[in-house]
């Protein structure tokens, strides 16, 4: 005796239901071999449902606005020290003279070409989060407060 399409799928959904461990890793590991049809499918997800999560955020951050500024700075933060540390090593330090207090390091332009930068970018987060997202480029450094307008003073003497 054949079993129908609902009866099946009934069957199905009691499975799931009563092997939840099993069906979290199973979901795993198809996320892990298929990353590309996860990224497919949650982007056709977002773009049908586009209006209903931009109301859903809307919503949740002004019932949430203490935890998602704490969030937001733990993660400034945590990209902070992640940039820091790769072009200074672990703890970060100044180049110049080896100063780890990480509330007094800077990021420095090598070819001293901040002030585009400035402008490009809207806030020095979002510079970080630019270096982070182009893989680390070379022409920046980490110095302290003090190497740094040592450089820029040096800098000006000789234009």
């Amino acid at each position: 005796m054949k079993k129908s399409k609902q009866e099946i799928y009934k069957q199905q959904i009691n499975w799931r239901k009563t092997n939840p461990d099993r069906v979290k890793e199973s979901n795993k590991k198809y996320s892990k071999n298929h990353p590309e049809k996860i990224r497919e499918k949650a982007e056709k997800y977002r773009k049908k449902h586009r209006e209903q999560i931009k109301n859903y955020m809307k919503k949740w951050r002004s019932l949430n606005k203490i935890k998602k500024n704490k969030y937001s700075k733990e993660e400034r933060y945590r990209t902070k020290i992640k940039v820091f540390t790769h072009y200074s090593g672990n703890p970060p330090k100044c180049l110049l003279c080896g100063f780890n207090d990480i509330r007094a390091l800077v990021l420095d332009h090598v070819n001293n070409n901040g002030a585009e930068d400035r402008k490009k970018f809207k806030t020095p987060d979002c510079l970080l989060r630019y270096i982070k997202r182009s893989n680390y480029p070379k022409e920046f450094q980490i110095l302290c407060a003090n190497c740094n307008m040592i450089k820029e003073y040096i800098r000006r003497q000789k234009v």
